[in-house]
């Protein structure tokens, strides 16, 4: 490193980003002192600048590619406290034998260190304690990592093990998020004791790289791929030119507006989900926001508009998303959010999970992270028949279940069950056990053959030993998000809540025109229903709700009844808009019925309420006449065992023949 050393380096310098632009954030600004730097994904973006007032001889960097899963402690240098005996130094913990161990004499509160030769950001540390296969004794001790020898000043790696003892031959710590650091220490806290650690384990565990779409890169895309990541992140000079603390520059956002507009081919779902979110948290969300509509531009309904530091909830759409990315003045503006396109998603992703019991800190929720492969799993004690179950939060029809478990455990002997009850042996079995020799593999997938009805997806091993889980995706059948019914046409038997115009009457919820709308005047509490007939029952699995005008006339909460006759309705759903959203699709049920009443429960302004659109998606409930399964939409939902008590007896004698 041959440049003019000024203060901040703002003559000549190299700047260093954590990407694949300069729009991304720095990782380190050089002009006279050479040092390392890492990224935290697959890219790097280096650039060279220099002013002309000073020549010199410039500078010259090598780089390398870490692989994901790569040890990067093997061979390091190593110290501790003291060696109990020559043949016990620290080296013994990175020579990549786990039958030869460093060990300390014994100390209060004795340490270990690894300097890894550069800062890397580290993302989970493995320990084994016992060359010897026996549990080794690792109570209260804690792993940090960071650019200082001297440990107290670095930053702690997963939990701080004060409180619990952790007695385990092996033990796997998550960072959580990844730590930039040099150095690695291990150290037993708050007691005398010798310290022994057979082998230490270093890992830049990266996720798979999505597509990215990143404001600042353009200001419009027109994006019709599968998947992908949304993103705006700024890292621009503030307008006085100076640098900013440890002469990084200042992150403001300057008057911006990005787009993207993302098509699903052939009408399928599109799903936005929030990662990030840090934005000015004004009223109305007016000194920066990000808005997402229900079609192909920002005319079409709100889905929602969103500031602040909340992460908002999943978003749904059908066919056409438009995201608008807005800031104004010097702020902090920064999101970022992945999305899916397509008839099937993972319908298990973050969604609340539990298991039997649990080792150490690997917690259910591991394997509804969405890090396939790549994080730490979730992992049961050694017991008999060990169990995992997710709640999907709602009823879901469910045709693929897949498994990915650990490289050090198997899936012999696993089996899945799906249902609404939380005792697993009342639920549905979904494929078969898999039992035999060669089904011990990492990776299973299992189809349902007819798709279940449930809530709660439960694995459980048919043997004693620990359930290792690093993945499970719950899938519902690919075709049902062709299931359009109210598009067809049915009748309106009645509504209530005369509008006081008799142009905004209830068949415009049918009519396929955004621009008409349907508005009852509240009485006596009532705030106005509309009941349809489809003609013939149908299984429903989501709606979708088109508001009309401004906020104020904005349905934020309804109910949803179905009935077989007309008479005797059932509660199928109690639903609640996302805040400000002028359109919503629903999911989580699933019921039956012919007759289907919508009963408005909620206006945000208080005054009558105004609905552009009722969509109810879902499959005819009787077999097709040309045969008894001429659909996957009626064979899903044929009994598994015995009868469904759901089925008409006219139905079941169908199936009889």
């Amino acid at each position: 490193m041959d440049l003019q050393d000024s203060e901040g380096c703002t003559s000549d310098y190299v700047v260093v980003y954590d990407g694949p632009s300069p729009s991304y954030p720095v990782l380190g600004r050089l002009c006279g002192t050479a040092e390392s730097v890492l990224t935290s994904g697959s890219q790097m973006f280096v650039e060279f600048v220099s002013d002309g007032e000073t020549e010199s001889l410039g500078f010259m960097a090598t780089f390398i590619a870490l692989r994901p899963g790569e040890n990067i402690a093997l061979g390091k240098s190593a110290s501790q406290a003291a060696d109990l005996s020559a043949s016990h130094g620290p080296e013994n913990a990175v020579d990549g034998d786990v039958r030869t161990c460093a060990v300390t004499t014994d100390l209060q509160e004795p340490w270990w260190r690894l300097d890894l030769g550069a800062a890397y950001a580290v993302m989970k540390v493995r320990i084994y304690t016992n060359g010897n296969g026996t549990v080794g004794d690792m109570t209260n001790f804690q792993v940090r990592i960071g650019a200082s020898t001297d440990m107290s000043q670095n930053a702690v790696c997963g939990d701080k093990w004060t409180d619990s003892p952790l007695n385990h031959n092996v033990i796997e710590i998550s960072c959580g998020d990844a730590i930039l650091g040099r150095y690695v220490t291990v150290q037993i806290e708050g007691r005398a004791d010798h310290l022994r650690l057979c082998e230490v384990e270093v890992f830049l565990e990266q996720e798979d790289a999505l597509p990215a779409y990143e404001c600042g890169q353009t200001s419009a895309y027109v994006i019709s791929g599968e998947y992908g990541l949304l993103s705006a992140s700024w890292n621009i000079t503030n307008q006085n030119g100076d640098a900013g603390e440890n002469g990084v520059d200042s992150v403001y956002s300057v008057n911006s507006n990005c787009s993207w507009l993302i098509s699903a081919q052939n009408g399928g779902l599109v799903t936005i989900t929030f990662t990030t979110l840090d934005l000015p948290d004004s009223a109305g969300c007016t000194d920066g926001h990000v808005a997402v509509h229900d079609g192909a531009d920002s005319q079409a309904p709100l889905l929602g508009r969103f500031c602040g530091g909340s992460l908002p909830p999943t978003l749904i759409s059908l066919g056409t998303v438009f995201v608008r990315f807005v800031t104004s003045g010097r702020q902090v503006a920064t999101f970022g959010a992945t999305f899916a396109v397509g008839k099937s998603r993972n319908l298990a992703l973050s969604r609340s999970a539990e298991q039997s019991t649990t080792r150490v800190a690997l917690s259910a929720g591991l394997a509804v992270d969405g890090h396939v492969g790549n994080g730490a799993c979730a992992e049961t004690t050694i017991m008999a028949q060990p169990w995992w179950r997710v709640d999907l939060g709602g009823d879901y029809l469910v045709q693929k279940v897949r498994l990915f478990g650990s490289s050090d455990g198997t899936l012999q002997a696993a089996e899945v069950r799906v249902g609404s009850s939380r005792d697993v042996q009342e639920n549905a079995l979904c494929g078969a056990t898999f039992s035999d020799e060669q089904d011990n593999r990492e990776t299973l997938e299992l189809d349902c053959g007819l798709a279940i009805v449930g809530r709660y997806v439960t694995v459980q091993l048919r043997a004693e030993r620990s359930l290792q889980l690093c993945e499970v995706q719950v899938f519902p059948p690919t075709e049902l998000d062709a299931g359009f019914i109210t598009e067809m046409g049915p009748d309106i038997v009645e509504s209530s809540g005369a509008p006081l115009v008799s142009a905004n009457s209830a068949p415009n919820t049918l009519d396929g025109n955004a621009a008409t709308y349907w508005a009852p005047s509240p009485t006596d509490g009532n705030l106005g229903s509309v009941l349809y007939d489809l003609r013939q029952p149908y299984w429903v699995y989501y709606i979708r709700v088109v508001n009309s005008g401004d906020g104020a006339h904005y349905v934020t909460s309804f109910t949803l009844e179905s009935s077989e006759t007309g008479q005797d309705y059932t509660v199928a759903a109690n639903l609640t808009f996302t805040q400000d959203a002028a359109a919503e699709i629903f999911d989580g049920f699933f019921a039956r019925g012919r007759y289907w009443r919508f009963t408005v429960t909620g206006v945000a302004g208080g005054s009558e309420p105004w609905v552009a659109e009722i969509q109810l998606y879902g499959a005819p409930a009787w077999v097709r006449p040309l045969g008894c399964w001429t659909d996957r939409a009626s064979r899903a939902i044929q009994p598994l065992e015995g009868t469904d008590p759901l089925l008409s007896d006219s139905y079941l004698s169908l199936i009889s023949l």
